[in-house]
């Protein structure tokens, strides 16, 4: 998972984004298909400890653990309520943490003390003593099977790895100056480490626990992803305000793609087709297409945006803002829960006189919007946009309405058919 070495190294939008309308195929009596595919923060949840970090989330997608530097804590969200629910104080500052693939434990590496913790998160409490690591751990993954969790030693260039049975240290391996993000391929067979101080990704065979490459990448390279089908590396280079792109079939950089400024952690959706970036410095996350490589959104959220992690359906990234104090949420489809592709928008149409002109459209809208629809939708809100509508099969004047994000009013369209 992510991690950035934390000593010393602290250098939403609102507006609408269009949804655009795809062709409608079919009308029904509560919605109508569109294709929303800009991403946008639908929430914030605030207070979420002092300077959270670092992000994980639970296979089943319940909840997101968070570490909080300032409160020396991990903050659990209930991604139904999108709420801090629970609290569980550390023994000394976290760096990053990770969960089991069955999502039983997390791993949280102690960068105050140099050892991990272990979450038992059923209980959401600190179960078993501390376990040794090298100097100042900040980045932790865990292998497919579960049974092994790689540490990064960033103070020792060294990288701990930890039984997950017996919750022992079975070796230690030397890689590049600094080494922070991991990232474990899907089959289990490598880990890649971003070395911060020596500009370079580390490749470690998992089988036998020794670095067989070593890639240069860009300046300050601060985490590392891999996308699910293996065949892709991205990494941050947190000093040229770009992602260098490894290919694991010859393992070297393939591409150079600009974002915004520092970029500190990187994250790919489950369908592998879009790698998500926070830019520190620029409040935003970049969101670049894996087929071509080009960025194609950037989405502001809070201030100095750190780690962030996808629901499993991928609906959803959470982000941490560590000068904010806040976690964001973004809806990668634009819309609310589905995660990509067309999604059913709720919208209320209804007819007007003969002669009605355009503009009276707003006037002769219902006064409410409570509908059962459009009751519980997480504080989301929804963005603008019109589409056609028979009037009762004759023609004429539709008005149709569809709110904009929360906290602004109601757009109103018309249509003449």
């Amino acid at each position: 998972m992510r991690k950035r070495q934390t000593p010393g190294r602290r250098v939403a939008r609102a507006a609408a984004v269009l949804v655009s309308v795809a062709a409608l195929a079919t009308v029904a009596a509560t919605g109508s298909a569109f294709a929303a595919t800009s991403p946008i923060v639908v929430t914030t949840i605030a207070n979420v400890g002092d300077e959270p970090s670092q992000v994980a989330i639970t296979p089943d997608g319940a909840s997101v653990y968070v570490t909080a530097l300032g409160t020396t804590s991990v903050e659990v969200i209930n991604t139904t309520s999108n709420a801090v629910s629970t609290t569980i104080p550390l023994s000394a500052q976290p760096g990053s943490l990770a969960i089991t693939p069955d999502g039983t434990r997390a791993y949280v590496a102690l960068s105050g003390s140099n050892s991990v913790s272990i979450i038992d998160t059923a209980t959401n409490t600190v179960t078993g003593s501390p376990i040794a690591v090298g100097s100042n751990p900040i980045g932790v993954a865990i292998t497919p099977d579960g049974t092994r969790a790689y540490v990064s030693n960033f103070a020792a260039n060294s990288v701990s790895v930890i039984d997950t049975v017996t919750n022992t240290v079975t070796a230690t391996i030397t890689v590049g100056s600094g080494p922070g993000g991991l990232a474990i391929t899907p089959d289990g067979s490598r880990v890649y480490v971003s070395n911060q101080n020596s500009n370079s990704v580390s490749v470690i065979d998992a089988n036998t626990n020794t670095v067989f490459a070593t890639i240069p990448v860009g300046v300050y390279p601060t985490d590392v992803a891999v996308t699910p089908d293996g065949k892709s590396v991205f990494v941050t280079d947190n000093f040229d305000n770009a992602v260098s792109v490894i290919a694991t079939a010859t393992d070297t950089v393939t591409a150079t793609i600009p974002v915004g400024r520092q970029p500190s952690d990187v994250s790919i959706t489950p369908d592998g087709k879009y790698a998500y970036v926070s830019n520190t410095s620029a409040s935003t996350v970049s969101v670049i297409e894996t087929a071509t490589n080009t960025v194609t959104a950037a989405v502001g959220v809070g201030s100095t945006p750190e780690g962030l992690a996808f629901t499993p359906n991928g609906a959803y990234a959470y982000v941490a803002n560590f000068v904010s104090n806040s976690v964001s949420v973004i809806a990668t489809d634009g819309g609310v829960g589905t995660g990509g592709g067309d999604m059913v928008v709720p919208a209320q149409h209804f007819a007007v006189p003969a002669g009605t002109k355009e503009e009276q459209c707003a006037a002769l809208a219902p006064d409410h919007v409570d509908w059962p629809g459009l009751v519980n939708l997480h504080g989301r809100g929804w963005h603008v946009s019109w589409a056609e509508w028979p009037n009762n099969h004759t023609g004429g004047w539709v008005c149709s309405r569809q709110p904009y994000v929360t906290g602004q009013t109601w757009g109103i369209r018309s249509k003449t058919l």
